[in-house]
């Protein structure tokens, strides 16, 4: 969905000790506190009750606190702006952006800046706000560059989970569910006649299924994107890891089979069969982009 929004808000630290170690720097809980301030009313002048996590990017395992994250979920307005600024001051994963109807978002920025793509009325509700250490600014309406180049169009409906059924009944049947971008945002089954309800049942609404039959697991494509199981695979969720680039020579691969990883199957596999799960009422609201123009 194309948020309608006529400007974009810029939040800038002032000072730029905090704009490079973000909670690491003297001046970060000055900062913090103005931010909470600016974000807080920029989200009460919009009018929404809640905001959704959106574009969640995973690249180490969720810490139990935070659990919970998942694309879609809502959350309030005093949660939201706490979990944002907690965020920005980590500079690093998890990272997300919150959206707020189809009249907010918030985003950040590595630096410790902050976006604001929104309505001409929640840029004028800020006036007036202190500024000792931040400044308020805005700027047009920028392209939304997380939008995919090309989407999947494919929607897992029942039509789709039949196939998967089907397939999970007669062949090795491996199904990945990517919940969040990242290394950390997967999760990988192995899937037999038994299970598969079971499966299907626990796959989350927005996240891109993918399914490979018949998986030629003795792949070894050292620079380009492949994922690693141990052996031997056992029904249920598997133990893996995602290596989006690949490996850098021997020794890198070296360590990956020394963990116990030494089944291979090439990022390419997850361009056969695949769909973006629908929320409850059969919408899809997420995009992904489409595997095969990767290939």
């Amino acid at each position: 969905m194309v948020v309608p929004v006529t400007l974009e808000i810029v939040l800038v630290p002032r000072d730029e000790v905090v704009g490079s170690k973000l909670d690491g720097a003297p001046g970060w809980l000055e900062y913090a506190a103005e931010l909470r301030g600016v974000l807080a009313a920029a989200v009460a002048a919009s009018g929404v009750s809640f905001l959704e996590i959106d574009v969640l990017n995973v690249w180490e395992p969720l810490p139990e606190e935070l659990a919970w994250l998942r694309n879609g979920v809502g959350v309030s307005p005093e949660q939201a702006v706490d979990l944002f600024v907690e965020m920005l001051g980590r500079g690093d994963s998890p990272s997300f952006r919150l959206r707020g109807g189809n009249v907010l978002r918030i985003e950040q920025s590595w630096d410790g800046w902050v976006f604001l793509p929104a309505t001409r009325e929640i840029y004028d509700a800020l006036e007036g706000l202190p500024e000792e250490h931040l400044e308020i600014g805005w700027r047009s309406s920028q392209p939304d560059v997380m939008k995919a180049d090309i989407p999947v169009r494919a929607v897992a409906d029942d039509a789709f989970w039949a196939t998967v059924r089907v397939a999970a009944q007669e062949k090795t049947t491996l199904l990945s569910e990517r919940w969040a971008f990242g290394k950390c945002g997967s999760r990988w089954f192995l899937l037999t006649k038994d299970n598969v309800d079971q499966v299907i049942a626990e796959i989350r609404p927005r996240s891109l299924v993918s399914v490979v039959v018949n998986p030629d697991l003795r792949t070894r494509s050292l620079n380009e994107d492949f994922t690693a199981f141990s052996a031997p695979l056992e029904p249920g969720e598997l133990a893996h890891r995602q290596l989006p680039v690949g490996v850098n020579g021997e020794d890198e691969l070296a360590e990956v089979t020394g963990a116990g990883f030494d089944l291979f199957l090439a990022g390419a596999a997850l361009a056969e069969l695949y769909a973006v799960v629908p929320d409850t009422d059969g919408v899809v609201r997420m995009e992904w982009d489409d595997p095969k123009q990767f290939l």
